[in-house]
């Protein structure tokens, strides 16, 4: 699966104390099959930019207010 052809992207706003998740149908389905995998078992699980060797999230940024994040990691405990 690739970025292209779909939204999603984590930002957080220029003083760092708001985030912000932005996403289209598609890339609300693939978070939720992130979340259902990682449901199933105590752990992480990665989401990263095509830049830093991902293809989980976009790397176009939605608001010129806000930094795009590059990683985002899920923890499960």
């Amino acid at each position: 699966m690739t970025t292209d052809g779909f939204l999603l992207s984590f930002e957080l706003s220029q003083d760092g104390d708001e985030l912000s998740i932005h996403f289209d149908d598609l890339g609300l389905n693939n978070l939720i099959s992130v979340l259902l995998q990682i449901k199933e078992k105590a752990g992480h699980e990665h989401l990263m930019t095509p830049s830093w060797g991902g293809n989980e999230l976009s790397e176009d940024r939605q608001s010129e207010e806000s930094r795009l994040l590059n990683r985002i990691t899920l923890h499960k405990w």
